[in-house]
């Protein structure tokens, strides 16, 4: 099952994660520790210094323990933080309001 089929609670998390081995390495970690939570790195922002460049984790299950995540993966020497929630609104244009 994936994250996105997952019917149960979703947290987004912000990493400097860079690389395939501190991937692995996290995930084993984070999977041991939380048996029940599906984990899931995405490497697609590594090519800048943190925050700009950024590993994505996504964390599903029936119940969140976010504090904790932060707290293990920062004990493991990374830097971490709950993505918020923001939804982004196109602002209309000078022109397009004349």
């Amino acid at each position: 099952m994936t994250i996105e089929q997952n019917k149960n609670e979703v947290e987004v998390f912000m990493t400097n994660v860079d690389n395939s081995i501190q991937m692995e390495f996290l995930q084993k970690r984070l999977e041991k520790r939380f048996p029940k939570l599906e984990i899931n790195f995405d490497l697609g922002e590594t090519d800048r210094t943190y925050p700009c460049g950024h590993t994505i984790l996504r964390v599903a299950g029936k119940e969140m323990y976010s504090d904790k995540i932060v707290s293990a993966i920062t004990k493991s020497g990374f830097k971490c933080h709950v993505l918020e929630d923001k939804v982004c609104h196109k602002l209309n244009s000078i022109k397009d309001n004349k």
